[in-house]
C-alpha cells in the first residue's frame, strides 16, 4: 500500500496508496460509451446520506479490458504505447472517483509522459556514461573509480526520491475537481535531502524510527499540496505512531512482514485524521482485513505466476543442454555468458513466455491490486466540516511541462 496506489484527492488527506476512452495519439481523452461503462462525462454515484464521503465505482470487468488492451498494444509497439496505456489507466480510476456528486478529472497525456520519460533517459544517460569513462580511465580497481562508483549509488538513491515527489507534483497538477485542480509546491531536491536523511538513519537504528521517517515525509508533502488557492495542513507527529510501529517491527520476523501491512493501514487512518484543508478536517475507517486480503492475495498470486514463469525458462534451457550435451562445455571455454546456445526455437520460447508473463501480470495487478485499493480505500475517506467550494480560486502553482519522466525511468511510482 503505496502513496502513490490511490488518486491525489485520497493522497492528500491520508498515507500520500475506464470506461473506455477513445483517444488520440498525443493521449487526449474523447469519452466514448463504448463497452466499457458510462462516459467520463456520466452521473456520479449519490453522495452518502452525509455527503462526506468519497465515492468510486470502477468496474472490475472495465479495469481487465483496459490492462488486455493496454498491454497488446504495448507489446505490440515495442513499449512505446506505455505512456498512453498509464494516461488510458488513470483516466479511467480518476474519473470512477466522485465526492458531493462530482467526479475527479485526470488532464494529463501520454505524450508528456514520453517527453519526459526521454528527458529523465538522456540524464541517466549522461551520468552512467560518465562512470563508463572513469571505468575505461582508470580501471575498475582504481580509487578514482570506487569513489566515483560510490558517489553515483547514493545520486541514484537521491533521484528515487527526486522521481518520487516530481511525480506526485505532476499528477497533482493534472487532478481537478470542479475545474479547480490540485498543486504541490516545495522542492524535490529538498525532499530528497530529507528522505535520505531519515533513510540513514532508520538503517542505522534497524528500523526503530521508520515512524519518524513515514511522519517526516507525509508532513513535507501534505503541507506543500494545495487545491485550488488554499493548501493542506499536517498536524501529525511521529510519537503518535511510535509505539504502533515498534510493535509491528517486533513481530515482523514471526508474521513474515504482515505486521508491516497492519501497521500501514493503521498510519493511513491516523494521517487522514491529522490533515486538514480550510475548515474541512478528515477521517478514515479504512479496514486493516480489507487490506491483508488486497496485499496477501496478490503477493501469493505474483510469486505463482513468477514460479511458473521461471519454471517454463528452466525447461527451456534443460531441454536445450539435454538435446545438446556439448554446448555446456563448448559455451564455457568460450566464455559465453550464457550457460547454453538456444537455436532459434527456444529462443522464441524465451520471447513467448515473457510475451505471455508481461500481459498476465498487468492485468492481475490491475484486477487485484490497483482497483481493489481504489475501491477500499476512498470510500474509507470522510470528509468533515463545511467549505465554500465557490469560492476556492484556481492555483497559482505552475504545471510542470513534461510527465514524470525520472520516474518512470528509475520505476517509482504505482500507476
Amino acid at each position: 500500500m503505496t502513496n502513490d496506489s490511490v488518486p491525489p484527492t485520497a493522497a492528500a488527506a491520508g498515507s500520500g496508496p475506464e470506461w473506455e476512452f477513445a483517444h488520440s495519439p498525443d493521449g487526449e481523452a474523447q469519452s466514448s460509451s463504448g463497452a466499457d461503462g458510462p462516459v467520463a462525462g456520466g452521473p456520479a454515484p449519490e453522495p452518502a446520506p452525509d455527503g462526506t464521503r468519497l465515492a468510486y465505482d470502477g468496474a472490475a470487468d472495465a479495469a481487465i479490458r483496459i490492462a488486455v488492451s493496454n498491454s497488446l498494444r504495448t507489446l505490440a509497439t515495442l513499449g512505446v504505447y506505455r505512456f498512453w496505456a498509464k494516461t488510458r489507466v488513470r483516466r479511467y480510476l480518476w474519473s470512477r472517483v466522485s465526492f458531493l456528486g462530482d467526479r475527479v478529472e485526470y488532464t494529463g497525456t501520454g505524450r508528456e509522459l514520453l517527453l519526459g520519460f526521454i528527458a529523465a533517459i538522456v540524464v541517466l544517460g549522461l551520468l552512467g556514461g560518465s562512470l563508463f569513462g572513469l571505468e575505461i580511465a582508470f580501471g575498475i580497481e582504481h580509487p578514482v573509480y570506487w569513489t566515483a562508483q560510490g558517489i553515483y549509488s547514493v545520486g541514484i538513491v537521491f533521484l528515487v526520491f527526486v522521481a518520487e515527489y516530481r511525480a506526485r507534483r505532476y499528477r497533482l497538477s493534472r487532478t481537478e475537481w470542479r475545474g479547480i485542480r490540485f498543486a504541490q509546491g516545495g522542492s524535490s531536491l529538498r525532499y530528497a535531502l530529507l528522505a535520505v536523511g531519515w533513510t540513514v538513519v532508520t538503517v542505522l537504528s534497524l528500523g526503530t524510527t521508520y515512524a519518524v521517517y513515514r511522519t517526516s515525509l507525509q508532513r513535507y508533502r501534505t503541507t506543500h499540496t494545495s487545491f485550488g488557492d488554499r493548501r493542506f495542513e499536517f498536524t501529525g507527529r511521529a510519537g503518535e505512531l511510535l509505539k504502533t510501529w515498534l510493535l509491528a517491527w517486533v513481530f515482523f520476523v514471526p508474521t513474515l512482514g504482515l505486521t508491516w501491512i497492519w501497521y500501514r493501514a493503521r498510519e493511513f487512518r491516523h494521517f487522514a485524521a491529522k490533515s486538514r484543508w480550510g475548515s474541512l478536517s478528515f477521517s478514515s475507517d479504512l479496514e486493516t482485513g480489507a487490506m491483508y486480503r488486497i496485499v496477501v492475495f496478490f503477493a501469493v498470486l505474483t510469486a505463482l505466476v513468477v514460479g511458473v514463469l521461471f519454471a517454463v525458462i528452466v525447461a527451456l534451457a534443460v531441454s536445450t543442454v539435454m538435446l545438446n550435451p556439448g554446448l555446456v562445455e563448448s559455451t564455457q571455454r568460450a566464455g559465453a555468458w550464457l550457460p547454453f546456445n538456444p537455436n532459434a526455437a527456444e529462443l522464441a520460447g524465451y520471447v513467448i513466455a515473457i510475451s505471455v508473463f508481461l500481459p498476465v501480470m498487468a492485468v492481475l495487478r490491475m484486477l487485484f491490486l490497483i482497483h481493489p485499493l481504489f475501491r477500499d480505500v476512498l470510500p474509507s475517506i470522510g470528509v468533515i466540516g463545511e467549505e465554500d467550494f465557490e469560492a476556492v480560486a484556481q492555483s497559482a502553482v505552475s504545471m510542470p511541462r513534461r510527465g514524470e519522466g525520472l520516474a518512470d525511468a528509475l520505476d517509482v511510482g504505482a500507476v
